[in-house]
């Protein structure tokens, strides 16, 4: 590093005046120990963005093959100049699950429940708990999961959606009504932090 004498530092945040130009300074950490990155936000059009070395067409200024380095400006070039570093994950689900019909009407039933509806119980083999019945099952579960993960592996918010889609109605414990869908109530989920 060249040793210059500092008049003003400039944090990230800061303002930088030059005449009637207002540009707002974006610290880059990771490249040149006090990198800054300098946006006018044009009133009467785009904004524009002065990046010095941190950034070029086709990705991150050289970090001289320092991993930690790259990761730490990769990571504030993604955040602080376009918008967020979380990532944001779309993931299909699909579970097919095929137990033949056995009769189990003389067997007793002493501990056994059919399952609540939840998106757990759409990905598992068996519809009961207990150890009394095995359900018997041609059926296929279909999902759809987002998940949005900060750079510290956080998970904020999760979404799915999910239906389970019989090929045959299940016959253990039921009695059929004539009245199947073929296709379970639709599962909508949601958490957060």
């Amino acid at each position: 590093l060249i040793d210059v004498p500092v008049d003003v530092a400039i944090a990230d945040g800061d303002t930088v005046r030059v005449g009637e130009v207002q540009l707002t300074a974006i610290h880059l950490v990771g490249h040149t120990e006090g990198s800054l990155a300098l946006l006018y936000d044009d009133p009467e059009g785009q904004p524009h963005l002065f990046t010095g070395d941190c950034l070029f067409p086709g990705g991150v200024g050289n970090t001289r093959g320092d991993a930690a380095k790259f990761e730490s400006l990769l990571g504030d070039v993604e955040a602080k100049l376009f918008g967020s570093a979380a990532t944001q994950t779309l993931e299909p689900r699909l579970f097919y699950v095929r137990t033949p019909y056995k009769d189990q009407d003389d067997f007793p039933l002493f501990d056994t429940a059919e399952t609540g509806f939840s998106y757990a119980q759409l990905f598992t083999e068996n519809r009961y708990v207990g150890g009394d019945r095995v359900s018997d099952a041609n059926q296929l579960t279909a999902a759809l999961v987002s998940r949005y993960i900060e750079p510290d592996g956080a998970e904020r918010l999760r979404m799915a959606i999910a239906q389970r889609f019989y090929f045959d109605e299940p016959r253990v414990g039921r009695t059929l009504t004539g009245r199947e869908t073929g296709r379970s109530d639709l599962l909508l989920a949601a958490s957060g932090r």
